[in-house]
């Protein structure tokens, strides 16, 4: 440390960089303070993974330490060290915020501008440095029981295609061909990032107007009879459930308008009526009110903004089924229902209970444990020409099966992660050496024991997704069991490291093959996080196929996971580590945060980080059962009430802003909401 203060002091002499060391906060972050909104959500998994006493920057000037005996001392010894890093100055920026951002920093960009971990970094650095406004409470404040802003959020693709399918019983497969959802935190369906590019536009225009010729094709879907009366009933019905909501008068005598302009230019040949009625739908497919899911609500006298119960409807919805209200929701909702917890839950437990909650279930899997690339991962087809596309389809369904099993069963995490019994085709069961299914279902699927393929980990999917192309992979296994269990978020490679893994070697193992990682001073600091999880995945190769030996050498599948918050500790093999993750608190925590992020589309924050703590908190009192977890997430303040700016007019005045039609507060364009970075896309909501 000392060493430390000389240097920043040599360097603010040489202009270098420069330090505002006297200059005093109104607001100085405590210890508390530190700890809940800079540590938890950010250094502790974002920057203590090489900024530690062992890690790779651990001659760095910035070291941290993990809270232990003398947590108090410790959060205090963190927090000197964060705050000389916000008060030190490099080409004009704090460096706390320059650095992880990749510039002029060996570890690359580990933190995107614009993210939660960067307001975070933002808001402490001016308290640090007592800017203007840092003391007025910040967006990222959060006291338990507190809801988050209000939003809009861009359906996405998966969403897109399943909204079609639900609306007018077509098969709907565009979202291959749409821009690419944006990832954040493994998932797709992040309101901040979810735009509307002018490429997607045009190619959601394209899918609207195919999907209103089909449409209006058929009478049965679109309008039986003829005419603006036709057309106005139609719009009262199905153009509500199209928007989610009622609409309101003025918006249905927009659209009657619409109908009637394409009724008076039909293309030659072709007749008025379905022509005015493909104008309708491939409009309404195209207006920001189909796009985007509201989740404004009404102003209360409380100062929150109280979700409309169409709002909650789709809520439910979207986040059990992945697709829009079904009829007994719509009806609920029309009857403004579920404005009640108990309300809502029974919903929800309804949802969770049809089989149309799989698609959900089905997302959440795929992208949690990122096995939604399993079909198209290359695979040496000579080494490994066993995994043929029908073997790849069925690890899939596989994998979906154990999940969904586990949440509509009733089964907790731990049960989950370490299940006895599998789902196999007679196919799969042949390529893992297992009995076949002697009860199957229309599918050709059954339930089998498992054997040595002891739990999620152990699963095809999961292990043939996470491996090379020619060899097993302790890296991206080990990578997967931290960052998707753990929560811990790895940096990438340094620039200028060697990242290419070690050569093939028959006369050596995958393990004996990344010892030098252990050796080489340049690689440990990371990979001790990673490796020592992977080996115990070696008795299995790169295609999930059990294997006693490698290369003639006998398999070493003792693991252990290091530098984690709470789960330390040596297992041997997939089944042990399983039983290891299943005990860890962490391990539950980092579910709960999971599905915090994929059911709010949300990234955690020091304003939601009640709101994570209140759900990890849930999911502990249920003894984690995953159906109770999801429940849980319904029954959240959050979930009926948002925070936010209060719109000050503007919009058409056709019910746009309220979320229900009624006219009451039109969405004012001019006025930031959470969910969109082109809000005047969604001026005529």
């Amino acid at each position: 440390m000392k060493a430390h203060l000389i240097l920043i002091g040599a360097l603010a002499v040489l202009g270098v960089i420069a330090c505002d060391g006297d200059r005093a906060s109104p607001c100085p972050p405590d210890e508390t303070y530190f700890e809940t909104r800079v540590w938890k959500p950010v250094l502790e998994n974002r920057c203590m993974i090489c900024h530690n006493p062992g890690g790779l920057a651990q001659r760095s000037d910035f070291v941290l330490t993990a809270p232990g005996a003398d947590a108090a001392a410790d959060m205090g010894q963190n927090l000197e060290r964060a705050r000389r890093m916000a008060m030190a100055t490099e080409d004009g920026q704090p460096l706390l915020l320059r650095r992880p951002t990749g510039t002029n920093h060996p570890g690359g960009t580990v933190i995107e501008p614009g993210s939660a971990e960067h307001r975070a970094l933002v808001e402490f650095v001016a308290r640090v440095r007592g800017e203007a406004g840092a003391c007025d409470g910040g967006e990222l404040a959060c006291q338990a029981g507190d809801p988050g802003r209000r939003a809009l959020r861009r359906l996405s693709r998966t969403e897109y295609d399943n909204t079609l399918a639900a609306l007018f019983g077509v098969e709907a497969r565009y979202a291959p061909g749409l821009v690419a959802d944006v990832v954040v935190n493994g998932f797709d369906n992040n309101g901040r990032v979810l735009e509307v590019s002018p490429l997607l536009a045009d190619q959601l225009r394209q899918a609207a107007e195919d999907v209103a010729a089909t449409v209006a094709a058929r009478p049965a879907l679109a309008c039986a009879g003829d005419g603006a009366a036709c057309a106005r009933t139609w719009l009262e019905a199905t153009g509500a459930r199209i928007f989610r909501r009622p609409l309101s008068a003025a918006e249905l005598e927009r659209w009657v308008g619409v109908y009637q302009v394409g009724r008076a230019n039909p293309d030659p040949g072709g007749v008025p009526h379905r022509a005015g009625m493909e104008v309708v739908i491939a409009g309404l497919l195209q207006s920001p009110a189909f796009l985007y899911r509201t989740e404004l609500g009404e102003l209360g006298a409380d100062g929150r903004y109280a979700l409309t119960s169409h709002e909650i409807a789709s809520e439910l919805s979207y986040l059990l089924w992945a697709a829009p209200p079904d009829d007994e929701l719509w009806q609920a909702a029309a009857g403004d229902e579920l404005r009640a917890a108990a309300a809502i839950e029974a919903q929800a437990r309804r949802l969770l209970a049809s089989p149309r909650a799989r698609a959900a279930i089905d997302r959440f899997t795929a992208q949690w444990l990122a096995v939604d690339q399993l079909d198209i991962v290359a695979r040496d087809p000579v080494l490994y020409a066993a995994l043929t596309p029908a073997v790849r389809t069925a690890m899939g369904e596989e994998i979906r099966r154990q999940v969904a099993a586990a949440v509509q069963g009733g089964a907790t995490l731990g049960a989950l992660l370490e299940g006895r019994t599998t789902w196999v085709n007679a196919e799969l069961a042949r390529y893992y050496g297992l009995p076949a299914p002697t009860a199957v279902d229309a599918a050709g699927f059954g339930e089998v024991d498992a054997a040595a393929r002891t739990g999620l980990l152990a699963s095809g999917a999961v292990l043939a997704t996470h491996a090379r192309a020619s060899s097993s992979s302790p890296i991206h296994r080990g990578k997967l069991v931290r960052e998707r269990l753990l929560c811990q978020q790895l940096p990438p490679p340094p620039p200028g490291v060697n990242a290419q893994p070690p050569p093939l070697d028959p006369s050596l193992t995958t393990r004996q093959r990344y010892a030098a990682h252990s050796q080489d001073a340049a690689c440990s600091g990371c990979h001790r996080l990673m490796d020592p999880i992977g080996f115990g995945f070696e008795n299995f190769d790169g295609i999930g196929r059990w294997r006693d030996r490698e290369g003639g050498l006998p398999i070493d599948a003792a693991g252990e996971v290091l530098a984690s918050a709470s789960s330390d500790g040596a297992f041997d093999g997939v089944g042990g580590l399983a039983t290891h993750l299943a005990a860890s608190a962490e391990v539950h925590a980092c579910f709960s945060i999971q599905w915090v992020r994929y059911a709010y589309g949300v990234e955690e924050d020091a304003q939601l980080g009640c709101l994570v703590a209140e759900i990890e908190q849930a999911f502990e009192a249920t003894e984690y059962v995953i159906e109770d977890l999801l429940v849980a997430l319904t029954q959240t303040n959050h979930f009926r009430f948002r925070t936010g700016p209060v719109a000050d007019g503007g919009g058409d005045g056709s019910g746009s802003g309220s979320g229900d039609g009624s006219g009451t507060e039109p969405y004012n364009a001019s006025v930031p909401i959470a969910g969109t970075a082109e809000v005047g896309f969604c001026a005529n909501l």
